[in-house]
């Protein structure tokens, strides 16, 4: 996607498309470096990181920018390129996709995004903002490379099983469905 489109969410913006996808609200350079403590809390349930080196914290946390939502905007369309990975900071939003409609509900800590960048795949399900959204992303590049590290490689996890929490009792299909948070 580019860049200069998804941070424009001025007015002429918004005629051409009411829900523009990532229709970010651009933040200075000199915006806040996320909060370790808070990426720890939640690196440490999220499988995809929870086996992070204490080392490896400040280095990944660095790499995550801040990016605000209004409500009623959708973060990633199903089908679209996956090029961001996101954790909510705050505010609430709806996982939807085509085939089953709204399938869960995030808000802070919260994560979404990985299924496409994992699997170099179009997005999976529609995410979109129920309120305004704070939400912490890290660019493809840099998700890549943390996967990188370690054993978190995709190859490196069993076959199967949900990226997400709490999607273990889901059909395959919902939990391949609901593995973009």
């Amino acid at each position: 996607f580019s860049s200069q489109a998804a941070m424009n969410s001025g007015p002429a913006a918004a005629a051409a498309d009411p829900f523009p996808s990532q229709a970010a609200t651009p933040l200075s350079s000199d915006a806040p470096k996320p909060d370790e403590d808070f990426l720890k809390r939640v690196f440490a349930t999220n499988p995809l990181f929870k086996n992070l080196r204490a080392e490896e914290v400040r280095p990944l946390a660095d790499r995550f920018q801040l990016a605000s939502f209004a409500a009623g905007v959708p973060i990633i369309r199903e089908g679209e390129r996956a090029d961001r990975f996101y954790i909510l900071l705050s505010g609430r939003c709806t996982i939807s996709t085509r085939l089953e409609g709204t399938v869960q509900t995030v808000a802070r800590g919260d994560s979404f995004g990985e299924w496409g960048l994992l699997r170099n795949a179009p997005r999976a399900a529609t995410v979109l903002t129920e309120e305004p959204v704070s939400a912490w992303y890290l660019e493809a590049s840099a998700f890549h490379l943390a996967m990188r590290s370690s054993d978190r490689t995709p190859a490196a996890r069993p076959p199967g099983p949900p990226l997400s929490r709490g999607a273990s009792a889901l059909s395959p299909l919902r939990r391949s469905i609901i593995a973009v948070r």
